[in-house]
């Protein structure tokens, strides 16, 4: 038989299994109640109805389970819903949306596929999948998109400030996925956690050769070339001689690693002694070709027979 008292912890410990399922409610707030199963398993729960007239409909969710849950949490639980059924929500179909609302780790894998994929280059992919995969998912992914707070982001930048540089390219990241996530409607426009978050400094850090580390490097170089360099067995090792000239240019020139690697004999002009990149980090791009560089891709051109890339893999 059901019964009608005040849940406390006091009376819920108290209350002893029956044959039947028996319910106890709550005394000061209408709905909210306690089953008692025969197993002994106390659940709390909050009934309800939604609608008026003969649409309305009967909605008994449960709150949680007595053990896991104490009588007061499970009391505010319900005096909230009670309340947003007085104003004509819907408690429980509320709770189910935002039980199925996207998780960070959904948000990055959709960024991942419909953004980066498509509309980065290869190495930039590779490097959010990087930052994705070694900072964020053990950070926030298993938060909901929309429940991401700016004092969250904010706590994961300072835990990164004894390394500034990769701390404001994952903060850079997360901005432009938190701007995607409202053109996606995952969250409201104009809500990114990321605004107003200071970056750290950059301090750059730039190491000239000196005459003599050239000398050093060129002499190394033609030894790797001619002889080969030694290994930890002082055995003598040949290296690639793409390798060499990739290096080569990369002293000449002045380029990056990727342009260096990603030239292509097409886009050499020789009578103007440069290479005309059309596609560089920082978009096209000019790279001057010295004498020396000038003469490393005269060599190459009359050893390898590749009509498109100067460096052959």
């Amino acid at each position: 038989m059901d019964t009608t008292l005040r849940l406390t912890k006091r009376v819920v410990d108290a209350t002893t299994p029956e044959t039947k399922v028996h319910v106890i409610w709550d005394s000061q707030i209408s709905g909210f109640g306690l089953k008692v199963h025969p197993t002994g398993r106390k659940v709390y729960f909050f009934k309800y109805r939604v609608g008026g007239g003969r649409s309305a409909r009967r909605r008994e969710p449960v709150i949680g389970v007595h053990g896991s849950i104490t009588p007061d949490e499970a009391r505010r639980i319900a005096s909230d819903w009670a309340h947003e059924v007085a104003v004509g929500n819907d408690p429980a179909a509320i709770r189910d949306q935002q039980r199925a609302a996207p998780t960070m780790r959904d948000l990055f894998a959709r960024y991942l596929t419909d953004h980066a994929e498509k509309y980065k280059k290869p190495s930039s992919v590779r490097n959010d999948r990087r930052i994705i995969s070694n900072t964020l998912l053990p950070s926030i992914g298993t938060l909901k998109v929309g429940d991401i707070s700016r004092d969250e982001i904010a706590k994961l930048h300072a835990s990164m400030a004894d390394k500034p540089y990769e701390a404001n390219r994952t903060l850079a990241l997360v901005s432009k996925i938190f701007t995607l996530s409202e053109l996606w409607e995952y969250r409201t426009d104009g809500s990114n956690p990321c605004r107003q978050i200071r970056r750290y400094k950059k301090h750059r850090r730039q190491r000239l050769l000196s005459e003599q580390d050239m000398m050093r490097l060129g002499a190394t170089l033609n030894q790797a070339e001619n002889n080969g360099l030694p290994d930890e067995n002082g055995n003598l090792k040949q290296m690639n001689p793409s390798a060499i000239s990739a290096l080569r240019l990369l002293i000449f020139t002045g380029a990056r690693t990727s342009e260096v690697l990603g030239l292509k004999w097409s886009w050499i002009n020789w009578n103007q002694r440069r290479a005309e990149l059309p596609d560089s980090k920082t978009g096209s791009k000019l790279v001057y070709l010295p004498p020396a560089a000038i003469q490393v891709l005269t060599d190459l051109q009359s050893t390898i027979h590749d009509d498109t890339f100067v460096i052959k893999g």
